[in-house]
């Protein structure tokens, strides 16, 4: 699941990130069962599948575009037999439509609040001098720079939670 997670998050992001002119250029790739797949489609399903993937070539096209047919011919097969009508699938459907909501807010709050070099830099000295104080190493700083980028997102994220839970009203039944 951790995976699926990571892939939803990078996808919203770039997804959030993506040029505008792109909308201009979505052609039709495919046409399953008389629905269109367009090129978006196919280059979500891509980023979800294998984000290094180079659409750019014909062969990973061509593969990753039956590789979203097979897919689609699956989702299908599977509505017309009312899966999608199955309890369990029901709330599995209903807990990924709030992961990646989620997940769509905390891309946003990365794109509108990016970890500064400066803010990096800062918490590395701060660590080392800790470090150093204690006979201990630090590793060098291109080493490191990636944890503490993600720590210093991961306190960004904390902070706002905290801000929502402060304004919500929780109760917990006893």
């Amino acid at each position: 699941m951790t995976k699926f997670k990571s892939s939803v998050s990078a996808l919203i992001f770039s997804a959030l990130t993506l040029p505008s002119a792109f909308a201009e250029e979505d052609t039709t790739v495919a046409i399953i069962n008389g629905d269109p797949v367009m090129t978006s489609e196919l280059i979500t399903y891509a980023k979800v599948k294998n984000a290094r993937a180079d659409l750019s070539n014909d062969e990973i096209r061509k593969k990753m575009i039956q590789a979203y047919v097979g897919r689609e011919l699956l989702f299908q097969e599977a509505v017309e037999q009312k899966i999608d009508q199955l309890p369990v699938v029901k709330l599995a459907l209903e807990n990924q439509r709030h992961e990646i909501i989620s997940q769509a807010l905390i891309a946003k709050i990365i794109k509108e609040n990016p970890v500064s070099e400066e803010q990096i830099r800062s918490l590395y000295d701060q660590k080392a001098a800790e470090q150093k104080a204690s006979n201990q190493e630090m590793p060098p700083f291109e080493q490191i720079k990636p944890q503490i980028a993600k720590m210093l997102f991961e306190q960004s994220v904390a902070k706002y939670i905290q801000t929502l839970q402060k304004k919500a009203k929780i109760e917990r039944p006893k």
